[in-house]
């Protein structure tokens, strides 16, 4: 029989069990620009909780992108990391977006 737990970021299909509420709250928080830290000992699903409502936000146009900022160690770092996120989601080459456009959110998180 296989190992039914993952020891990794789950993946979106997963099962995901009673965070319904917490998806909702966050979702909800995402949308009214509000900040959020989440709090909680290691393993315990933060990052598939913000992974699962990003998901739910691209559902509904929202742009999100996703910064892990374990290890950073300098401004420098910090900074390489949120750009390298950008260009990957195609923000680079001297394209011009407009950010504040309705429904446009950038989302990052600590975990």
């Amino acid at each position: 029989m296989p190992n039914p737990f993952y020891l990794r970021v789950l993946p979106l299909d997963a099962p995901f069990c009673d965070r319904e509420k917490d998806l909702n709250e966050l979702a909800s928080h995402a949308r009214n620009g509000a900040n959020v830290v989440l709090f909680s000992p290691r393993r315990y699903g933060k990052t598939s909780l913000v992974r699962r409502v990003q998901d739910r936000l691209k559902n509904d146009g929202t742009l999100t992108i996703y910064v892990d900022f374990l290890g950073v160690d300098s401004v420098e770092d910090l900074a390489s990391r949120i750009a390298s996120r950008f260009y990957a989601y195609g923000f680079g080459g001297g394209q011009d977006y407009d950010f504040s456009r309705k429904g446009r959110q950038l989302e990052g998180d600590v975990s």
